[in-house]
């Protein structure tokens, strides 16, 4: 073209050349960034010239001016804002997942607050930022000339980090811009490691590295290649394709064959988008916050366009005043704080959002706090979902995965973006494989060379000596060894040090080292298989460096129009799983606290299912199901399905990944696993093993692998130990040992157990605790009995040991199934497998010695049993007077069975069909007229005296004492039995108040009836024998008659005393209210009529021998008897059961007394108050009679008369006597006016 010449050309044409040239230049040189190392070309230069400047983690800050500088000058030739713009945002913790650059100074904040001036601040590389870096000298990448040609600068860097996904990038070019959120480098990796696995399997199973790797990146294989797979497949492949052929025809063409073969290839390499979110669940944003739902992230990763719906982390706290506070603690990505408290303040200052009174910004260094306090009367929940709507506290964040390949700017998917990872990572290797390998070639050869000259020492000194010049001895040294001008210039330039006989034999070794690199370059280069295996070894390393926990939590099914997990209720759960593994969650409050072991349903159990554990959480902890084949499946609390208490709930496998095969044998709920601690994990077998914690935390529904468990062995518990703590095992058969959690060693999570008890033939472990040296053994058994021991009682052993016996079970118990770590305060849930729950105290639960039985926690029928136990914790409040005194050392002994009283429920807490059912279930069993039940003082309060008196050693002696003399035994041994009974009644008096009216009257009367049956203590020749059940004389029908009787009366008394008091009389045990209890006064007591039973048994409504108004006064009362009518003093009270009573409370004064006020206990009644006709003793021989007047209830007291004696022995009043309730023959109104049987 001549100069200034003018040549007419169209605008529009050249406005659309230039601004597509303009535009390509955008798109390529400035706004989108490279599928390969994930950055821009600025930030590219950036982090390049701070590598040349040597800017390491470890050198010294440089200022920023200095390294802005160096950009623009060789790299860079644009403004120097943009420069230092995209250098603070490489350094920004709050833009970038893992930054890149190291800043020191003002480089920004989340408030959009600017980074200080170039000028003030430093910077350097970060850790995270080398790992780009890496390799950058050793010809792994291409290098093109700078702006000016001066210079050479990286087209992309080798980039061993995932830069792309895990920082994400923002850019806006023409026409397009891309949108890359970022992710968790630990997913990320394991997503690549899982893709590797895939394609070394496939290459390992018979296919060609390039023949797989050019199907994963789609690109065309040479049909010569694909002949050679055909010609020489594995026989798995071949019928593969052979069966893939046959649908094209018996005789398929060389065509179809391959088209089979590319298709089998396929499916075996093939990714699905669902495999790949396993690992990577979503992105992971650097300011955390929660994302709703998962359908947005599903889409992106797909298709590579979606859309996320982005929620602040909020919560609420109580302040003084009945006022409440709402505390955001993570905003979405890229929100400006400040623009976000302005905004709300716009709007509670318009009305627009009622409910605020104050807001302030209470964030440092600590994190984000941003506290909203909100008027006495404002909703919570309502305020906040008004925010959500009205501000940024939720936002949508546009997913656009768009990025350069091949300098062509494509929208990829998750898959294509990894695939293209791991292809850039496989020519970096092979490059640097090929750079190391050409630079030991070369360190060989001279070596290689200089052996030569060491070998041909003297020759070559006398040819160098021997030569005018420098270049003369080269080409001799070429001419005589054969050695190229390397080696000879090697050989010259060696130094006369190196001749030493040591320098030789380095010269040496470092030859044979450089040979074996060569080899083991050149067969890397020879199988690329193994280079995408040094590829998953780096990532694995790199993870182990940089991997961390997911910021950003996922709620799953969770919409943006519904409350996120932080607006769910905090609150305390229960969490139900049934032996057919249905779970479901119940309020915590969906229970009673009930003082009564009589249990009403809760729960419902379908037909072949029970409930089988039992769990309180919290909705916002994580629910750790693990399964009998040690597996772990991991949801949130909030994500059980939540179900009506008498719903079956959802099976397992709709909310884990669990499969038919597996049974879930441990429910552990975990509220943060960053807490530190161990698990602790116990097989049936008795193995065990500890492992961190945080080994589960990336537990997810699809689960993991929890313990390698052997062939026929399975999962039995879980618990967790903070550290320091023992472990407690306890067996089916009640066998216990207790050792320190060190004993096991911490393993890891796929590893197996160590031996923790040695089992017995046919016992196996049922359950364990993690315990201190405070708190107590709360113990229940199948059948509903339980008691509570001091940890004192089982000392530390070694794990291995067979431990010793923790409670004696037997048929009457049923086997141990449960045990807790108890304190005083807290409270326990029982849930039977037929779906009977019940809620009370652990102080209604006496403590005990490890030989006792212990007492009737939970009423059952016959069929149901106990399946599984929590305790709810007493959340800090300070617990009650204590109704036992907890003994670490041993316990005080209790009998052999102590039940619980169920008679202080209120009968209008009953259902109309419940209540009086079960009264008269013993009639017409046998023909002894007695209970069916096995006595509760049946051999127990021998043992349990036993235990008392010093430990196991004397249980022995003391149950052969209490044992009723045989038939045939001498009167003088049936007379020291006895002596010895009585001594174990007073011992035992003190621990019978825990029993329920049911039990405790078919005990007083057997054992009235068995103290009938034996000799007196002054050795009476009539009952020297005792008889057998079955053969026992009429004294003995009768009491158990009576004993049976007072059994209903209890049951249908309306007030506790009444019917307490009449059960602690009627026996020389006789039980009071359960120690720590308060007698209730009752209205209808007052009016009740007599029971006719009770007054034709007449029998004396006396305390157990040695008791005063309650049990633990015993020394006051031991030796007092409370003043009596002048009926009563009439009565000579010259039985046996007197006498027992009577060597009782002199056994009972040895005992150490204990004020009433020690157990928050009051007196029965004052003695200054009248006694009701049905507590006047009777007088023997008296007949019975048929009924009683109907107006008698309504008669004063002082006016009533007593009702006749239906004959027999007593024992005397020795406290004042209580009023119970009575009742008419044919059955008594209650306060309902409904007519029950009596």
């Amino acid at each position: 073209m001549d100069i200034g010449s003018i040549r007419p050309i169209s605008i529009e044409r050249e406005m659309r050349e230039s601004y597509l040239d303009y535009a390509m230049s955008v798109i390529t040189s400035r706004a989108l960034p490279d599928v390969r190392d994930g950055l821009k070309p600025v930030q590219r230069r950036v982090l390049y010239a701070m590598d040349e400047l040597a800017l390491r983690p470890t050198s010294p800050y440089k200022k920023s001016a200095r390294i802005v500088g160096e950009v623009l000058g060789k790299y860079h030739p644009h403004g120097d804002a943009p420069v230092y713009e995209a250098m603070v945002r490489l350094a920004q913790t709050f833009s970038m997942r893992y930054p890149l650059v190291d800043g020191q100074g003002n480089f920004g904040s989340v408030d959009g607050d600017p980074p200080a001036a170039m000028r003030y601040t430093e910077a350097r590389l970060s850790a995270v930022a080398e790992e780009l870096l890496a390799d950058i000298d050793k010809d792994t990448v291409a290098f093109e000339p700078n702006f000016d040609g001066s210079l050479r600068q990286p087209s992309v860097l080798p980039g061993k980090l995932p830069n792309l996904l895990v920082n994400g990038a923002v850019g806006i070019a023409v026409g397009m811009a891309t949108n890359i959120p970022p992710h968790n480098l630990t997913e990320v990796i394991n997503a690549l490691v899982m893709m590797i696995d895939r394609y070394s399997g496939v290459v390992s199973g018979g296919i060609p590295f390039a023949v797989a790797w050019a199907r994963v990146m789609r690109r065309n294989v040479a049909v010569d290649s694909l002949r050679e797979i055909l010609g020489a497949m594995p026989d798995d492949l071949a019928e593969g394709v052979r069966a893939d052929a046959a649908r094209h025809g018996q005789s398929p063409t060389e065509d179809q064959l391959i088209e089979s073969l590319l298709g089998q290839i396929d499916d075996r390499i093939d990714v699905t988008p669902d495999e790949l979110m396993t690992h990577i669940t979503g992105p992971d944003f650097p300011t955390a916050a929660l994302i709703l739902g998962d359908e947005g992230i599903k889409q992106a990763y797909t298709t590579g366009h979606g859309r996320l719906t982005i929620r602040a982390k909020a919560h609420t706290e109580e302040l003084k005043g009945n006022r409440e506070a709402i505390v955001i603690t993570e905003l979405p990505y890229q929100v400006n704080k400040a623009t976000l408290i302005e905004k709300i303040a716009d709007l509670a200052r318009e009305k627009r959002i009622d409910g605020i009174s104050d807001m302030r910004d209470e964030s440092d260094r600590q994190g984000m706090r941003l506290f909203i306090e909100l008027k006495r009367d404002a909703n919570p929940t309502a305020v906040l979902n008004q925010l959500f709507k009205l501000t940024s506290m939720q936002t949508n964040f546009s997913i656009n995965l768009l990025a350069l390949v091949d300098q062509q700017p494509r929208v990829l998917t998750l898959k294509q973006i990894l695939v293209h990872y791991l292809d850039w990572r496989r020519q970096v290797l092979t490059r640097r494989t090929q750079f190391e390998l050409d630079k030991a070639h070369a360190r060989a050869h001279i070596l290689e060379g200089l052996k030569v000259a060491l070998d041909n020492l003297d020759e070559v000194i006398q040819i160098i000596r021997g030569s005018r010049e420098t270049e003369a001895a080269r080409q001799a040294l070429m001419t005589r060894f054969q050695l190229s001008e390397i080696q000879a210039t090697a050989i010259l330039d060696m130094q006369l040090r190196r001749l030493a006989a040591l320098e030789r034999q380095k010269i040496l070794d470092e030859l044979a080292e450089v040979l074996t690199l060569v080899a083991k370059l050149e067969d890397l280069l020879a199988h690329p298989a193994k280079i995408m295996l040094l590829a998953r070894d780096e990532l694995v390393e790199l993870k182990r460096k940089f991997g961390d926990q997911r910021r950003t939590r996922i709620l799953h099914n969770v919409s943006a129009e519904l409350t996120a997990e932080d607006l769910v209720p905090d609150q305390d759960v229960v969490v139900l799983a049934t032996m057919r593994d249905y779970v479901r969650r119940l309020p915590g409050d969906a229970f009673r606290v009930r003082s009564t072991s009589r249990a009403l349903p809760q729960t419902t159990s379908q037909e072949d299912d029970a409930i089988r554990h039992l769990v309180v959480a919290n909705t916002r902890d994580t629910v750790l199901f693990f399964s009998n084949r040690g597996k772990v499946y991991g949801v949130k609390c909030h994500e059980v399905p939540e179900a009506q208490a008498k719903a079956r709930g959802r099976p397992l496998s709709n909310v884990t990944g669990i499969t038919p095969e597996e049974k879930i044998t441990a429910v552990v709920a975990v509220k943060d696993f960053g807490q530190g601690g161990h698990f602790v994990l116990l097989t049936k077998g008795g193995e065990a093993k500890r492992i961190r914690m945080n080994e589960y935390q990336s537990t997810r529904a699809a689960g993991l692998i929890a313990m390698d468990l052997e062939a026929k062995d399975e999962l039995a518990w879980v618990g967790f130990t903070p550290g320091g703590c023992h472990v407690h095992v306890l067996t089916e058969q009640g066998q216990s040992i207790r050792f320190a959690e060190e004993d096991l060693r911490s393993a890891s999570r796929t590893s197996g157990g160590v031996r923790a008890i040695k089992l017995e033939k046919g016992d196996h472990v049922v359950d364990a605790n993690i315990v201190e040296d405070t708190g107590e053994v709360l113990l229940i058994t199948a059948r509903g009995y339980g008691k509570r021991m001091g940890i004192g009682q089982f000392s530390v052993q070694g794990r291995g040991g067979g431990g010793v016996r923790a409670m004696p079970v037997s048929d009457r118990t049923g086997t141990v199934v449960v045990a807790r770590i108890v304190k005083p305060g807290d409270e326990i849930m029982i849930a039977s497998r037929d779906g009977i729950v019940v809620r009370a105290s652990v102080a209604t639960v006496p403590p005990v010695g490890r030989p006792a039985q212990g007492a009737v926690i939970i009423q059952l029928q016959p069929k149901d049993s106990v399946a599984a136990m929590a305790r709810l914790r007493s959340d800090g409040e300070p617990p009650g007077p204590p109704e036992y005194t907890p003994f670490d050392d041993g316990g005080p002994p209790g009998p052999d069975i102590l039940t619980d009283d169920d008679d202080d429920l209120p009968e209008d807490d009953l259902p109309d069909d419940e209540g009086e059912d079960d009264l008269d279930e013993d009639e017409g069993d046998d023909d002894d007229g007695m209970d069916d039940e096995p006595s509760p003082a049946a051999g127990g309060a021998a043992r349990a005296s036993g235990g008392q008196a010093g430990g196991a050693s004397d249980t022995g002696k003391a149950g052969r004492a209490a044992r009723p003399a045989p038939a045939d035994q001498p009167a003088s041994a049936s007379a020291k039995a006895t002596s010895s009974t009585a001594k174990v009644v007073a011992a035992k008096a003190a621990q019978q108040g825990a029993r329920s009216a049911a039990t405790r009257e078919t005990a007083a009367g057997v054992i009235a009836a068995r103290q009938m049956a034996r000799p007196a203590v002054s050795g009476a020749a009539a009952t020297a024998k005792a008889p057998r059940r079955g053969a026992r004389p009429e004294a003995s029908r009768k009491a158990a008659t009576a004993g049976r009787t007072a059994k209903q009366d209890a049951r249908l008394a309306p007030g506790r005393e009444a019917a307490t008091r009449t059960a602690a009389s009627r026996s020389p045990r006789g039980a009071a209210p359960a120690p720590g209890r308060s007698a209730r006064p009752s209205a209808r007591a007052e009016t009740a009529p007599a029971s006719p039973r009770q007054s034709d048994q007449a029998r004396a409504l006396a305390p157990a021998p040695g008791r005063s108004a309650r049990p633990s006064v015993r020394a006051e009362s031991a030796t007092t008897t409370a003043p009596v009518s002048p009926r009563q003093s009439g009565q000579t009270g010259a039985s046996t059961l007197a006498a027992t009573g009577r060597a009782a409370n002199a056994a009972a004064v040895e005992h150490r007394p204990a004020a009433p006020q020690q157990f928050g206990w009051r007196p029965l009644l004052r003695s200054d108050e009248p006694i009701g006709p049905a507590a006047a003793p009777a007088v023997a021989g008296s007949a019975p009679a048929s009924r009683r007047e109907p107006s008698r209830a309504s008669a004063p007291l002082a006016t009533r008369k007593r009702p006749p004696s239906a004959g027999g022995t007593f024992l005397q009043a020795e406290l004042p006597l209580v009023r119970a309730s009575t009742e008419a023959p044919g059955g008594r109104d209650d306060a309902r006016g409904r007519t029950r049987r009596g």
